[in-house]
C-alpha cells in the first residue's frame, strides 16, 4: 500500500480541460483514483491523529499534575483556614531589600505553609503549602562493583555538563578517571572543592559523583522520586569511594 507522500506524488490526470484532476494510489494491487482535494484531507487526518496522539501521551499527564498540584494547595487553604499555627509563625526576613520569608506549622496533621514576597516594591506574597507525607523508604542499588553491567565513570566529556561546588575557584576538569594511584585512605568527610555530575541511574535512584582536586572521587545515590539520599542508620553520607589518594 502506498504511503501519503506516495499517493501526494503521483501526477494528477486531466481527462479535458476543466476536469477534475485526480491521483492514483495502489491498494492491493490496484490503482485507485481519488480526487485531489482527497489528498488533503488525509493529510489533515494524519496531523491530527499525531497531534492527539502526542496529548494523550504527553500534554493530558502532564496538565493532569498541574490540575492536581493547585487543587492540593487549594484543599490544604481550607483545612487551615480557621487553624492557628503552633508555636507563632516564624519570620526570618522582611524588608524591601530582601523581601519576605515567613513559614507556619500546622500541628492538627504537620502541613507548612511557606510565605514568600520577592524584593523591591508593589511585589505580591505568594503562599506555598507543604503537606506532612511519609516518605516510603526504598532500598539503594548498593555497590556498583556489585551491580551487573555498571561502570564506573569518570567525569562527561562536556564541560558545561560538569558542576562545581566550591568555596572559591572552580576546580579544574580532569576528563579521564585516573587508574593509578587511587591506593591511598579515604578522608571522610573530604574537604575542598569538587566537581558532581550525575551518573547511572536505577528506578528512582541516581549516582550522583564527586571528585576533588586531589583526585579523590566517589559517588552517592540520590533518590529522584523522593527526594533524599542515601545514608547510614546513624544518618551520616553512605558514600563508595573509587579513588583515595592519602
Amino acid at each position: 500500500m502506498s504511503s501519503l507522500s506516495d499517493i501526494a506524488s503521483e501526477t494528477p490526470e486531466v481527462a479535458a480541460s476543466g476536469a477534475r484532476k485526480f491521483a492514483h494510489f495502489e491498494l492491493w494491487g490496484m490503482k485507485i483514483p481519488v480526487p485531489q482535494w482527497a489528498i488533503y484531507c488525509l493529510g489533515a487526518l494524519v496531523v491530527i491523529g499525531s497531534g492527539t496522539s502526542a496529548y494523550f501521551k504527553f500534554l493530558q499527564p502532564m496538565l493532569k499534575k498541574e490540575a492536581d498540584a493547585r487543587l492540593i494547595q487549594y484543599q490544604e487553604y481550607q483545612n487551615h483556614v480557621f487553624e492557628e499555627p503552633v508555636p507563632p509563625p516564624q519570620r526570618f526576613f522582611d524588608s524591601l531589600d530582601e523581601g519576605l520569608l515567613i513559614v507556619k506549622y500546622y500541628p492538627s496533621d504537620g502541613c507548612l505553609q511557606v510565605l514568600r514576597r520577592n524584593p523591591g516594591r508593589n511585589q505580591a506574597v505568594i503562599a506555598h503549602w507543604i503537606q506532612a507525607k511519609s516518605i516510603e523508604v526504598e532500598k539503594p542499588p548498593g555497590n556498583m562493583a556489585s551491580l551487573q553491567g555498571s561502570q564506573f565513570q569518570g567525569p562527561p566529556n562536556d564541560n558545561l555538563m560538569l558542576s562545581a561546588l566550591t568555596s572559591g575557584a572552580p576546580a579544574p576538569v580532569r576528563e579521564e578517571t585516573e587508574t593509578q594511584g587511587c591506593t591511598g585512605g579515604c578522608v571522610s568527610p573530604h574537604q575542598g572543592p569538587f566537581n558532581w555530575w550525575n551518573g547511572e541511574q536505577r528506578g528512582c535512584w541516581i549516582a550522583v559523583w564527586r571528585r576533588w582536586q586531589d583526585g579523590c572521587q566517589h559517588y552517592q545515590w540520590f533518590n529522584n522520586c523522593n527526594g533524599y539520599w542515601d545514608s547510614e542508620p546513624t544518618g551520616a553520607p553512605r558514600v563508595y569511594w573509587t579513588c583515595c589518594m592519602h
